[in-house]
């Protein structure tokens, strides 16, 4: 099906401001805006071409529209009530074909069982469920686990298994910091949930979230490497690359951390490669710093510097004054290694004089120790 010229115009409005930092957030409001117009207008070309390009941008216009049927139902608008829901069923029926995952479906199948009264709870669940999530962002951590209970209350009573798993998961973010236990408990739910709705982007989410936890709170490095490779599966196929680069990354720490540091290299260099795809400047230094450190650790020193320069470069066009000053630091460590002392030394006072800039203690008690250990070495040459 080929796209008309107003969808490839928009389209490539959209790439331009992707590329424009801070820009993202008027690009999805402009495609927002064209996928819902299409949709009223039962334009199923544009639909489509606007869904395939993006898809993690689909699932809050189908949200809105649902959620301004039940609106309009309720005050008696049925005229455009039925406009709505066949927007919404529009595009969730192309989201299917698609991609194959059924959540947006599902989601409107709702619509066709619930009552009135039942809508008007969805409607009560979903505004207590916002209350809930803005007291957690805010740190009203109590207030915020009453207000979740409320809406999961709300969500159990009418079926909406979709709630449900938006509840869990954010009960669980809150008890990160309360209770390892009842947090991985809700995380096992959200996932559940999310599973049975098959939302892929929160089924990825929710494993992710499990790995965090076996590898964080329990140390249970195995747990938390199966986890992450099914959440990286997921990410992989949903094209939610931001979070795929997190995954790879803590995927790679884990396999650091079992002492697997081939395995360990191999995920950051993907991490580094998909966080660019992404645009984070800083996830892919980060990622070239820690690949870095482990082929310092396997005594592959090019290697090292190679990728220590590289972020470098990524940390002073970013101005990050205390990362450029750790990358110092760690090529100072590969030139004490490889015997040549002067220039070790010469980085680390480079990393001193960031340090001092902007008051960086830790780093500079590092440097001071790194400088001791070189100078010893020098010493006994």
């Amino acid at each position: 099906m080929a796209p008309n010229r107003a969808s490839i115009i928009f389209i490539l409005v959209v790439l331009f401001l992707l590329i424009r930092p801070g820009i993202a957030q008027e690009a999805e409001d402009l495609f927002q805006s064209e996928l819902t117009e299409a949709s009223l207008a039962g334009d199923s070309s544009k639909v489509q071409v606007l869904a395939s390009e993006h898809r993690l941008w689909v699932k809050p216009v189908v949200n809105q529209l649902i959620s301004d049927y039940i609106h309009r139902t309720m005050i008696g608008n049925k005229a455009r009530a039925a406009s709505l829901k066949d927007a919404a069923t529009l595009i969730s029926q192309t989201f299917e074909e698609t991609y194959g995952e059924k959540s947006l479906s599902i989601a409107t199948g709702y619509l066709d069982n619930w009552t009135m009264e039942q809508m008007g709870k969805k409607a009560q669940a979903d505004r207590i469920f916002g209350i809930a999530t803005d007291l957690r962002k805010n740190g009203q951590s109590e207030e915020a686990i009453k207000e979740y209970h409320r809406a999961l209350e709300l969500y159990l009573d009418i079926g909406d298994i979709r709630g449900e798993g938006e509840v869990m998961g954010g009960l669980g973010v809150i008890y990160w910091t309360i209770d390892s236990d009842t947090c991985l408990a809700y995380y096992m739910e959200a996932l559940r949930a999310r599973q049975r709705v098959d939302d892929w982007v929160l089924t990825g989410n929710s494993l992710n979230s499990i790995g965090l936890v076996y590898f964080d709170h329990y140390g249970d490095l195995d747990l938390a490497i199966e986890y992450l490779l099914k959440a990286i599966k997921v990410r992989s196929e949903t094209g939610n690359m931001l979070e795929l680069g997190n995954s790879l990354a803590y995927l790679a720490q884990a396999y650091e951390n079992k002492g697997e540091l081939e395995l360990a290299l191999v995920y950051y260099k993907q991490a580094f490669l998909i966080n660019q795809k992404a645009g984070s400047m800083l996830k892919s230094a980060e990622s070239k710093l820690h690949s870095g450190s482990i082929m310092q650790q396997m005594g592959r020193y090019p290697g090292s510097l190679g990728d220590f320069e590289s972020a470098l470069e990524i940390f002073s066009e970013l101005k990050d004054t205390i990362y450029m000053g750790d990358v110092y630091t760690q090529i100072a460590v590969v030139y004490e290694n490889l015997g040549d002392y002067n220039t070790a030394l010469e980085k680390l006072n480079a990393a001193s004089d960031l340090y001092n800039q902007v008051g960086e203690i830790w780093g500079l008690a590092g440097v001071y120790n790194h400088t001791g250990l070189v100078l010893q070495s020098a010493d006994r040459k």
